[in-house]
């Protein structure tokens, strides 16, 4: 499943791939794939790796109403789905360790390469997912829980922001199957201060 995923990419632009298991408690991996080596049959190589966390914080789904995290509804888990012509984006509303930092991935519905993500986050529909994205966290190194975006490390965005610079990218997300191994994912999700956050 993730080599299908990958394979779907622009062959020559950069993806940003994201892999959940099925529990999102459980923690993922992040991975940026660029083109494989000139010559080379093997499809896209791996630049960079780091976790990745889709688990929605509790409280805040639960504000939503949406006691599940259900990932097709307001703040849950993070969804699966396709975006293309993705860029990284400076918040104009950024405020120190505000828990999302001054950069981001936003996955806006505008973006969505296929019909389902189109749905997932299409404005009109009742109770669609928004805000979507990827992003880092308090600035204090940990892998803390979001509201239904895609949380890394500070350290790790930092280094992803830096390989992407000004790039066009394709982003998917997609869920592996729960026994799977990443040796990426060795690290327990850490809780945030309870309080909301502004994109």
């Amino acid at each position: 499943m993730t080599e299908r995923g990958a394979s779907t990419a622009e062959p020559h632009r950069l993806q940003v791939l994201v892999e959940l298991k099925p529990d999102r408690r459980r923690v993922g991996r992040l991975r940026l794939l660029g083109p494989g080596a000139r010559g080379s049959a093997g499809g896209p190589r791996d630049l960079f790796r780091c976790r990745a966390l889709g688990l929605a914080d509790m409280a805040t789904a639960l504000k939503a109403g949406n006691p599940s995290r259900d990932s097709r509804k307001p703040f849950g888990d993070a969804p699966c789905g396709a975006w293309t012509g993705c860029r990284l984006v400076t918040r104009a509303k950024f405020a120190p360790n505000d828990g999302i930092g001054p950069r981001w991935i936003p996955l806006h519905h505008t973006l969505a390469a296929d019909e389902p993500t189109r749905h997932l986050l299409n404005p009109r529909r009742p109770m669609c997912r928004w805000e979507l994205g990827i992003h880092a966290g308090w600035g204090n190194g940990h892998l803390m829980l979001a509201q239904g975006c895609i949380r890394v490390r500070d350290e790790d965005f930092d280094r992803l922001a830096a390989l992407l610079g000004d790039a066009t990218f394709d982003v998917r997300i997609l869920e592996i199957p729960a026994s799977a191994k990443t040796a990426d994912a060795a690290e327990r999700p850490q809780r945030r201060p309870t309080r909301d956050l502004t994109i």
